[in-house]
């Protein structure tokens, strides 16, 4: 198996590739609909404060690389991460009298992975990073 990767072409193409603007606007929605759908699955699957402990190490990664800027991602995040809460915590509250539950964990659950799967999708990240390893010809020396 020769499996090479030159990281500086790869550092490249990814620098050209995220500078573009209508790719900047692209992850601008996805990235924080991939991130709230996985705190959904991950807060269903585990305990609702696995995905507020994911929240606090955005946080402190985006204060640490720049305070001003990491205030407002960290802010915004927080949204991000209050409203999968939110959806979360709705199959195991109660309601009415009965205590029929507004959305059922399966419903959630679906939602968070349909909402996952097109972010990607609309995202393109694995499209490109497919087309340009197989362009420098690096996936071709894996598969056999």
């Amino acid at each position: 198996m020769n499996f090479k990767v030159n990281i500086a072409e790869e550092l490249a193409f990814y620098g050209a590739y995220h500078s573009n603007f209508e790719n900047q606007i692209i992850h601008m929605i996805f990235v924080p609909a991939i991130l709230w759908s996985a705190f959904v699955m991950v807060g269903l699957v585990t305990h609702r404060f696995v995905p507020f402990l994911a929240w606090l190490a955005y946080a402190g990664f985006y204060l640490y690389l720049d305070p001003v800027m990491g205030a407002f991602a960290s802010a915004f995040y927080f949204i991000v991460w209050f409203s999968a809460d939110m959806l979360v915590r709705k199959p195991t509250e109660k309601k009415g009298a009965k205590g029929v539950p507004s959305m059922t964990w399966s419903a959630a659950l679906k939602v968070a992975v349909i909402v996952h799967l097109l972010s990607w999708f609309f995202q393109g990240e694995w499209w490109t990073f497919l087309w340009s390893a197989t362009q420098r010809g690096t996936v071709t020396n894996v598969l056999p």
